[in-house]
């Protein structure tokens, strides 16, 4: 949810459950997307949610980023960050396809975090947990706690049968 403190967290797992209810329900993620914050206006609330979704395939390594309003996400390969997914303005989606590969390391910002350091992140990406990964992010943006939200997705190389 937009702003900050508890009444922007409950808005935001309300949001969170609609979403997960319309792709659920087989709503694709543009459709959901499109239609969440059209849902808040009808409760009269006159707020609205940036959403940043990430559909991935493992399988694959395809990724589709879903963004209504949120900043671009983070790539990181090989020691390098590069923005991926453009940040739109609210009331506007866009939708970017991208192809990870093992090793690759995929940062889902919420904006409260700045992606000044994404290429000190890069450099230790590929040798920290995705927990520590996070925790070390939030840290560099202590100032603003409770607005601040790091998810890290890391594309591992399969397992060999033993």
């Amino acid at each position: 949810g937009m702003g900050t403190g508890q009444d922007a967290a409950a808005e935001s797992r309300e949001m969170v459950a609609l979403i997960t209810q319309m792709l659920q329900s087989g709503l694709s993620p543009g459709a959901a997307l499109g239609s969440v914050n059209s849902q808040l206006a009808l409760t009269d609330r006159g707020g609205a949610v940036t959403v940043d979704l990430c559909e991935l395939h493992p399988d694959c390594g395809r990724v589709w980023l879903y963004k209504w309003g949120a900043q671009p996400s983070i790539l990181l390969r090989r020691k390098r960050s590069a923005a991926v997914g453009l940040g739109v303005p609210a009331g506007r989606e866009s939708v970017s396809r991208i192809h990870m590969q093992p090793g690759d390391t995929l940062l889902l910002l919420s904006d409260g975090v700045s992606q000044k350091d994404a290429p000190k992140w890069a450099k230790f990406s590929s040798t920290t947990p995705p927990g520590a990964l996070a925790s070390t992010i939030l840290k560099t943006d202590a100032a603003t706690p409770d607005d601040a939200t790091v998810v890290v997705v890391r594309m591992e190389r399969k397992a060999k049968p033993s």
